[in-house]
């Protein structure tokens, strides 16, 4: 983690650190169904074929990937089309989210319902994006018109993270000061 120190005028110093979702944790190697670990022959340039442990081709490979501190089998994600349970909650929930990405929406009467309501809309959603994730979709509506944000980890989970990672630094480091030096902005100011 980086910290970069910003002198405000009138305020002092202020420490700032990028917030950074949550990586999701996925293997390098494929597996079968029974989680054991295929072999990759490459055949051609474009064309590769995984074997299971016998030697014989398989045709539906998986991955592992992190879920709780728990390795699972996952097949890959594909886009989700079809949403069947969906919360309205606070428009406030949106800002709780660590926004990844961002889409224009078009539902009119949506549009009306969330706007009306002073209202949000939950629910699961995939990009058909690998095996990352599902992320937590929010549709809200932002002057006149119906986003969507993605993501996948929440601000709170964040500071707790770079919270405990400047506990530990403290524990194991001493403080190091670096030189002023002049910036940009403050030759150009």
């Amino acid at each position: 983690m980086r910290w970069t120190e910003l002198e405000i005028k009138n305020y002092g110093n202020v420490l700032v650190t990028s917030i950074q979702p949550k990586e999701i944790e996925v293997s390098d190697e494929y597996y079968d169904e029974e989680g054991n670990e295929l072999k990759e022959e490459v055949l051609s340039k474009r064309q590769a074929v995984f074997k299971n442990q016998d030697g014989n081709i398989v045709e539906r490979k998986y991955k592992k990937v992190k879920v709780n501190d728990e390795w699972i089998l996952l097949d890959k994600f594909v886009l989700t089309k079809e949403i069947s349970k969906t919360e309205e909650v606070d428009k406030i929930k949106i800002f709780e989210v660590i926004p990844e990405k961002h889409y224009y929406a078009k539902n009119d009467v949506l549009l009306s319902v969330l706007q009306k309501d002073d209202k949000a809309l939950k629910f699961r959603y995939s990009t058909g994006n690998g095996y990352k994730c599902v992320y937590d979709a929010y549709l809200t509506p932002y002057n006149n018109r119906l986003i969507m944000i993605l993501g996948i980890d929440y601000f709170n989970n964040a500071f707790d993270r770079i919270e405990r990672g400047i506990e530990e630094r403290k524990e194991n480091t001493q403080k190091v000061t670096a030189k002023k030096i002049k910036s940009a902005n403050e030759i150009l100011i």
